[in-house]
C-alpha cells in the first residue's frame, strides 16, 4: 500500500476540478484506489509515462479531458496535478 502525498498545486487544482459538473468522483475514486494499492490501471484509463518537464511522472486520465499526474517512489503515491489537458499543461 502507497503513501499519497498531495502537492500544493494538486490541491489548488483539486478544489477547482471538484466544482466542475464535468468531473467523475467515482471514477477519481477508482484510480486512487488502485495507485494507493499499488495495482496496475486498467488500459481505459490510458497511463503513460511523460517526457520533458514531467519526465519521471506519469499521467493518467480519469475521463477523456480530467487528467493525473503523479509518480510513485519506493512506498510514497505523490500526486502532483489534476485538471484538463489545458490546465496541467499550459505553457
Amino acid at each position: 500500500m502507497l503513501v499519497p502525498i498531495t502537492s500544493t498545486q494538486y490541491g489548488k487544482d483539486f478544489k477547482r476540478i471538484v466544482q466542475s459538473p464535468k468531473f467523475n468522483h467515482s471514477e477519481y475514486l477508482v484510480v486512487l484506489s488502485l495507485l494507493i494499492a499499488g495495482k496496475a490501471l486498467p488500459a481505459k484509463y490510458t497511463n503513460h509515462s511523460l517526457i520533458g518537464t514531467y519526465k519521471d511522472f506519469w499521467d493518467c486520465h480519469i475521463t477523456n479531458d480530467c487528467v493525473l499526474i503523479y509518480r510513485i517512489i519506493e512506498k510514497e503515491l505523490y500526486l502532483v496535478r489534476i485538471g484538463t489537458h489545458s490546465e496541467v499543461f499550459k505553457k
